[in-house]
């Protein structure tokens, strides 16, 4: 379990050429692989990982804070205890930036990707050549229900197929907007 207290940069492209993918295996049963708890001004990059719960662990990639997330190239897979998500964003203030690029999320119990602002978050994002399938919920989850602030993402070039309900799913209050 990696939890990050300020900014973090993990990146294995470099070796990933020569020996394969870093790994992060699950820390044990309905725990988090990574959890990101930055500053307001901090930035955290997770670049070229493989990321398996082995279908015991809670969520693979849980973002409580930060200024920007960058997670590129990585596979993140079988987090499958009770909502598993490959990703899940939760700020609970100020304004997150969180990029996906070239990522792989597959088999989770809950999403591939699920993003919900609390309080008066927002979050705004780049969803870009990204495949979220065989996930038992949503490829990708857009929530922004339970903020006062806006979850706003462009998705490029990616696919959702083979999961259990939507491919792309967003939801919003009548007064709060999500696209």
């Amino acid at each position: 379990m990696v939890t990050t207290p300020s900014t973090l940069s993990l990146r294995f492209s470099s070796a990933s050429r020569i020996f394969g993918p870093a790994g992060v295996l699950q820390p044990g049963k309905a725990l988090n692989a990574i959890t990101i708890n930055a500053g307001a001004n901090d930035a955290a990059t997770l670049r070229g990982l493989n990321i398996d719960g082995l279908d015991v662990a809670d969520t693979g990639i849980q973002i409580n804070s930060a200024a920007s997330v960058t997670i590129a190239n990585c596979v993140i897979e079988r987090f499958n205890f009770y909502n598993g998500s490959a990703i899940t964003a939760q700020p609970a203030s100020g304004t997150l930036k969180l990029s996906i690029i070239d990522t792989v999320l597959s088999e989770n119990a809950h999403d591939g990707i699920f993003v919900e602002p609390l309080g008066a978050a927002n979050v705004n994002g780049l969803i870009k050549r990204v495949t979220a399938n065989n996930n038992r919920g949503n490829g990708v989850s857009l929530y922004a229900v339970a903020t006062t602030g806006k979850v706003d993402f462009a998705v490029v070039d990616s696919a959702a197929f083979g999961n259990g309900n939507a491919g792309f799913y967003q939801a919003a209050c009548a007064s709060r907007a999500a696209r």
